[in-house]
C-alpha cells in the first residue's frame, strides 16, 4: 500500500536511518513452477527433420511472465524465502516484512529496505542476494516513479 511505502520512507528520513532500493532480477522465473505446464512451440520455431508436424510442445521448467498463476507463485516463493531469513510479515500490509531493526517493503519485484545502521543494510542485502538474484539500486531517491526528497 502507498501508505506503507510513505510511512517507511518517512521513518527513514525523519530518524536518519539508512535506505536501499533493491530489484529482484527476472523475479517470476526465480520461482519454481507448480506442476507440469506445457505450451505450444513459438511461431517460426522449427524442429529439423520433423516427422509429426504439430506434435511437439515445450514443458516449462520455470515460472514465466504471462502465466495466470505467475504472480502468486512468485509471491509464495518470495514469502518462503523471507520467512526462512527470519523476517515476519506485517498483519496490516502483507507486502511489508520486518525483523529486529530492518524493514522491507515489496511491490512485485521492487523493494525498499530500511534499517537503523548501514551495517544492518549491508547484512540484509548480502542475505537476500544468497537466496534471490537481486540488484542493489542504492539509496532510495526515487521509487515506482515517485521522487523522494528531504
Amino acid at each position: 500500500m502507498w501508505t506503507t511505502i510513505r510511512l517507511i520512507i518517512t521513518l527513514a528520513k525523519v530518524n536518519g536511518w539508512y535506505s536501499r532500493q533493491l530489484d529482484f532480477v527476472l523475479a517470476y522465473p526465480q520461482a519454481e513452477i507448480e506442476g507440469d505446464i506445457y505450451m505450444k512451440l513459438p511461431k517460426r520455431f522449427e524442429i529439423p527433420n520433423e516427422q509429426g508436424k504439430g506434435k511437439h510442445c515445450l514443458r516449462l521448467l520455470k515460472n514465466i511472465y504471462g502465466l495466470e498463476q505467475a504472480g502468486r507463485v512468485w509471491n509464495l516463493h518470495l514469502h518462503k524465502g523471507l520467512i526462512k531469513l527470519k523476517y515476519l510479515q506485517s498483519k496490516t500490509d502483507p507486502c511489508l516484512y520486518y525483523r529486529k531493526d530492518t524493514m522491507l517493503a515489496i511491490y512485485i519485484d521492487d523493494c525498499i529496505l530500511i534499517a537503523k545502521t548501514e551495517k544492518l543494510i549491508t547484512a540484509a542485502v548480502k542475505e537476500l542476494s544468497i537466496n534471490f538474484e537481486i540488484t542493489d539500486e542504492g539509496e532510495v531517491d526515487e521509487y515506482l516513479g515517485v521522487k523522494v526528497k528531504v
